[in-house]
């Protein structure tokens, strides 16, 4: 179930700057005081939104990963578009049950993993996600609340 990605959502996707990078511009823009962007973080701009499917996605030219929950057979999908040798991660934010961390595959460049996640119905959820859980990763705010 490939939900199509950040262009189809148009206005309804919320920019995030990923890395110290402005939406605007994609240049670094570090705070006073704050250490540089990474240079691996660089470039990418993360997306999130919820259009009854909570996601939340980070891209880098043709290079992207993705987290997304279908309360449809409570699913959660993540993606893995980038070919970094480490697996792309998701968190899951549900109210009242705190916030899990999920593995993408463990495959190269291209993939993607289905995960059956059982929570109460009727909770909120949001979704977020990482290029890995390295230091020097790029990750994505969370996603709007959907409903488990």
């Amino acid at each position: 179930m490939i939900i199509a990605r950040k262009a189809a959502y148009g206005a309804a996707a919320l920019l995030f700057a990923a890395g110290g990078m402005t939406a605007a511009s994609g240049a670094a823009a570090a705070a006073p005081g704050a250490p540089a962007a990474h240079a691996a973080t660089a470039g990418w701009k993360c997306y999130v939104g919820h259009s009854s499917v909570p996601w939340a996605e980070c891209e880098k030219g043709s290079k992207w990963v993705r987290a997304e929950y279908a309360r449809k057979g409570q699913l959660l999908y993540i993606y893995d578009h980038f070919g970094n040798n480490h697996r792309t991660v998701a968190y899951v934010k549900v109210g009242g049950s705190g916030t899990a961390r999920f593995y993408g595959p463990y495959k190269k460049d291209g993939t993607y993993k289905k995960i059956h996640v059982h929570y109460t119905k009727g909770k909120s959820i949001k979704v977020k996600v990482c290029t890995s859980v390295s230091s020097h990763a790029v990750c994505s705010g969370y996603s709007n609340a959907g409903k488990t």
